[in-house]
């Protein structure tokens, strides 16, 4: 039996970003393919506005043919995922830390925390 490895060097195809609190978070499969379309999307067509916000233009009917499902199927999964990620208003100082944890795995999170509220506080005076 021949096997290949993959080494270093070994070119990867094109692939989509999923960041990994997306795997545990408890939406179906589609709505988390669908939200690493929309990420692939806005990472490579956004528009930047004014306050350095992206955006994009993908209706409904055109998600649905590029994850092959069925346009009710794709409007579930957009509730889905509306209802499961909060608002980025509502994002508590605590949910920062969390996020924070799970993207950087790093024992100085509190650090960097503790510093990111200190320039929002400052801000917020101001």
């Amino acid at each position: 039996m021949n096997c290949e490895f993959m080494i270093a060097s070994t070119p990867l195809p094109p692939c989509m970003p999923l960041p990994k609190a997306m795997l545990r978070l408890q939406v179906s499969n589609t709505a988390k393919v669908m939200y690493a379309r929309l990420l692939d999307e806005i990472l490579t067509r956004g528009t930047e506005d004014s306050n350095g916000i992206l955006f994009i233009r993908f209706p409904v009917m055109e998600i649905a043919a590029a994850l092959s499902r069925s346009p009710q199927t794709c409007k579930r999964s957009l509730n889905e995922l509306e209802s499961h990620l909060p608002h980025p208003e509502s994002v508590t100082d605590e949910q920062v830390s969390t996020i924070l944890e799970v993207l950087f795995h790093q024992g100085d999170t509190k650090r960097l925390v503790a510093q990111i509220l200190t320039e929002n506080r400052k801000e917020d005076a101001e």
